[in-house]
């Protein structure tokens, strides 16, 4: 488990595949999922404190994992999907 910010956590890093789950008291904010080169890959609403996010489609890699709100980068995390 990887804590580079205030805002959020992520449990289940990293993954072999099963949901990322994202701890937060930050509600109604958008969580972007970009890979290596700086692509979008998946972007959701966060509408509670644990939200499970499937990452089975993604292959194995480096990911970062943004939250953001209201236009302002709350906080990043990397997370690593290997099988």
């Amino acid at each position: 488990n990887f804590k580079d910010n205030d805002y959020f956590s992520i449990s289940n890093n990293p993954t072999n595949g099963t949901p990322l789950t994202i701890k937060t008291t930050e509600l109604n904010t958008i969580i972007s999922i970009f890979d290596e080169s700086g692509r979008k890959l998946k972007e959701l609403s966060v509408i509670s404190n644990n939200t499970l996010i499937p990452v089975d489609k993604l292959p194995n890699g480096i990911y970062v994992l943004v939250m953001h709100k209201d236009g302002a980068v709350k906080g990043t995390e990397k997370f690593v999907v290997s099988r």
